[in-house]
């Protein structure tokens, strides 16, 4: 009686490549691969990310220890540190370098610091909502001077007034444009001078209306698009009409109330 006996399914089956530790160390720019504890050093937060969060990184432990590490670790090769930057995932990585447990990476590959940037912004967005000043943070970061000079304006210089308008005001453009050029990297100021102008403006008109983003936003696309804005004559008007007057919260009514004042 002749028995045949059948190979095991794992003979002659090519087992799938992990990356080995020198090849991790050398740079691997597209896949996916292990950093173990010891190889946390590889790694390196990237600097035009958002500020590490204390709070978020305490939820992610918890949600580590109680779920196991659910997605990886965005990461870019950067071959003049010999580290991998971090784009995407950096509360992640903290939360499981504090638990000591093995990080699970994934390389894309990066030719310059403006792909790297992108990459972050998509990251982030797509998987969280940025605020408007992430936005200006990350580009600003890349070296980007429109946008060191936009975010110096919003952080110092006119701090109390929205970002949303300060964009508005630097690129002469309609609120949907405007923003549309921030995330994207296009952002250029017009003309400074006339944009600072306008600012100081809706600074002073929030001592007559109400000091909100609907407000000020409203009252900077009347400045853009009134030819030859008289703002003295502005004011007088305000003045007369009162700063408790009831302005709708509607924009496009909000922007019409507005015009009405102004040539009253």
């Amino acid at each position: 009686m002749n028995i045949t006996m059948s190979k095991p399914a794992s003979i002659g089956k090519k087992k799938e490549s992990k990356p080995e530790i020198n090849q991790i160390q050398r740079g691997i720019r597209e896949g996916e691969f292990i950093i173990k504890p010891n190889q946390y050093d590889l790694l390196m937060m990237y600097p035009k990310n958002r500020p590490i969060n204390s709070v978020h990184v305490m939820k992610m432990k918890l949600s580590v220890q109680k779920h196991n590490i659910l997605r990886n670790v965005i990461v870019v090769w950067d071959e003049k540190k010999k580290k991998y930057y971090i784009v995407d995932g950096q509360h992640l990585f903290t939360a499981i370098m504090e638990l000591n447990l093995e990080i699970r990476c994934h390389a894309i590959p990066c030719d310059d610091e403006n792909q790297i940037t992108q990459l972050m912004i998509d990251l982030n967005n797509t998987s969280k909502s940025w605020k408007m000043m992430d936005f200006i943070n990350g580009w600003a970061e890349s070296g980007n001077k429109a946008y060191r000079t936009l975010r110096n304006a919003a952080n110092v210089t006119y701090a109390d007034v929205q970002s949303s308008v300060i964009i508005q005001a630097y690129t002469q453009k309609n609120r949907q444009t405007a923003t549309k050029m921030v995330k994207e990297g296009t952002f250029q100021i017009v003309d400074k001078t006339k944009g600072d102008e306008f600012i100081d403006c809706i600074s002073e008109c929030s001592e007559l209306v109400p000091n909100t983003r609907q407000m000020n936003e409203a009252l900077i696309k009347l400045m853009i698009k009134t030819k030859s804005y008289d703002h003295k004559h502005m004011v007088r008007r305000l003045k007369s009409v009162g700063k408790f007057s009831i302005f709708s919260t509607n924009e496009s009514e909000l922007y019409k109330q507005l015009v009405k004042i102004y040539n009253s």
